[in-house]
Order: structure tokens, then sequence, then C-alpha cells
């Protein structure tokens, strides 16, 4: 009997596919994860950039420049990534390195990705930034 159960292979290959499967999927959602995580950043950035100019230029629509960065993320990204309460817009006298009169817009938001996929990435934050000079 103990040497027909050695010489058995039937189910080896659901054995290896059940080890390798949890390996390509923990990695494709690893990758999924860090794509969504660069694509968050990429669209704060924008929202971040935006925001600046329009506070340097003294635009009308960013009487609220929080609450304008927060609402060009949520269209950008997806509604309800950053709150007001999450962007800082400040006016600064030099921006990396430059002289001048500057409206610079910071965002720094916990990443969401946590509560789409099971991946250990939930408590990120991703913090940009953005300087525009003002016409001042």
């Amino acid at each position: 009997m103990k040497r027909l159960l050695a010489r058995d292979r039937r189910g080896a290959v659901s054995v290896e596919f059940a080890v390798a499967g949890v390996l390509m999927l923990s990695v494709t959602m690893g990758l999924v994860g860090a794509g969504l995580i660069g694509w968050t950043r990429s669209g704060l950035q924008a929202a971040a950039t935006a925001t600046a100019r329009c506070v340097a230029l003294g635009a009308p629509a960013c009487a609220a420049p929080a609450s304008y960065a927060a609402t060009l993320a949520g269209q950008w990204v997806f509604p309800g990534i950053i709150t007001a309460a999450e962007v800082s817009v400040t006016t600064t006298t030099s921006c990396n390195g430059a002289a001048g009169q500057y409206a610079r817009v910071a965002i720094a938001g916990t990443h969401w990705l946590g509560s789409v996929l099971p991946t250990g990435q939930d408590g990120i934050t991703v913090s940009v930034t953005a300087c525009h000079l003002s016409g001042t």
C-alpha cells in the first residue's frame, strides 16, 4: 500500500498550482495596489497644481481654495478622495530654492486602497506639493 501511494502522482498539479497561484495572486495584487497609489498621487498632484495656479492668479473660483482642491481631486481621482481639511494653502517667498511670491498648495491624504484590495496597503499617506508664482 505504501508503494502505491508513493508512486501515485494524481493531484500533484493541483498542489503545485495552489502554491504558485497564491504567490502569483499576491504579486498581482501588490502591483495593482502600487499602480493605484501612483494613479492617486498623479491625480492629487494635478489638483494641487491647478489649485496653486488658481490661487496665484486670484481667480474667483478659488475663494475657498481648500474646497476647490478637494473638488478637483474628487473629479480627477474619485469623489471623496480628500477633504478640505487635508489641503494646506499658503503664500511663501520661495519655492524649491527659487525666490518670489508663491502660492503653495500641499495635500496629504491617507490612501484609500486598503478598503478596496486586501494588500495591506491601507494607511499609506500620499503627499503632494505644488507652487505657482503669483502675479503680485
